[in-house]
Formats: structure tokens, C-alpha cells, sequence
């Protein structure tokens, strides 16, 4: 936290003491906002601030086995998508090399499935195989929709 951030926070915890004292109850933001000469929006926000941090490796019970970081979950692990990401790109893979092997090319290239760093454009993949721009979409077109019938007259669908 800036250092800024802290000597502010102080000076609110200090506030709270004193009106506290000298009204017998505990000041309202609107008070402390006027006693401090800051915005009611900022005081507020100081009292996020002011949170106490706990670390997340203090133990949570008297066993002394549990931690506070054992009870956050952890939701970025889902194995049941992962496989079923991989059964996606398997069947893809699959469906393209079912595909003549300029049409296989053609989208391999278009599709970045070698994993290289660039995909290829239109007039790359032309100036590669010696064709036109137009010849290289037509060939695309053309393996992309005998991809799609396969994929219809299938059970990949349900995938």
C-alpha cells in the first residue's frame, strides 16, 4: 500500500478514536468525512483499505493441519473440459486428414494447426502453391464445407 494510502488510514483510525471518546459512541462516516475534511466517497474507501490482511497460510482450526488457503477452492482446474477440449481438437484433426492434400494444406496453413507463430493469409498460401488468392479461398471454401458435411452425416456432433 502507498505510503500515502497508510498515513491516511491512520489518521482515520485516529479520528475514530477521538470521536469516539469525546461522543461516548462510534463516529459516523459523515462525521469522521467532516472532522477529517475529506469526502464521504474517500473515507469510505479508506475503511476498504483499512481491512486487516491475513495470511493464508494461518491455520483455520486447532488440528493444526488446516489452513485458510485449503479452504479457498480452486476453480481454473476442470479436468472434464480439458478432455473434452482435446477430444474437440482430436476430431478436427481427424476430419482434416480425411481432406485431399491440397485442401488438407490449405487449411492447415489458414488454421495455424502446424502451431506456428503467424497465420497464413490468402496471398501467403498463394504465393506458396503458385496460385491465385482466389484459388486458395475457393479450395478453402470448398474443404471447410466438406468438413461441415462430414461432421452432419456424423455422430461428432454431439461433441
Amino acid at each position: 500500500m502507498p505510503h500515502r494510502k497508510e498515513e491516511q488510514i491512520r489518521a482515520l483510525r485516529a479520528a475514530k478514536g477521538y470521536l469516539e471518546q469525546q461522543n461516548g459512541t462510534a463516529p459516523t462516516l459523515d462525521e469522521l468525512a467532516c472532522y477529517l475534511d475529506l469526502p464521504i466517497d474517500y473515507v469510505r474507501s479508506l475503511y476498504r483499505y483499512a481491512q486487516p490482511v491475513c495470511s493464508l497460510d494461518n491455520e483455520c482450526n486447532d488440528d493444526g493441519e488446516s489452513t485458510i488457503g485449503d479452504m479457498i477452492s480452486d476453480d481454473r482446474y476442470q479436468p472434464e473440459e480439458t478432455y473434452l477440449d482435446e477430444e474437440k481438437k482430436q476430431c478436427i484433426i481427424s476430419l482434416v486428414d480425411k481432406l485431399p492434400e491440397r485442401e488438407r494444406e490449405v487449411v492447415v496453413q489458414r488454421y495455424n494447426f502446424a502451431g506456428t507463430k503467424d497465420v497464413h493469409t490468402l496471398r501467403d498460401l498463394s504465393k506458396m502453391m503458385g496460385v491465385s488468392s482466389e484459388t486458395i479461398r475457393q479450395i478453402e471454401i470448398r474443404a471447410v464445407k466438406k468438413m461441415r458435411a462430414f461432421v452432419e452425416s456424423s455422430e461428432i456432433k454431439a461433441l
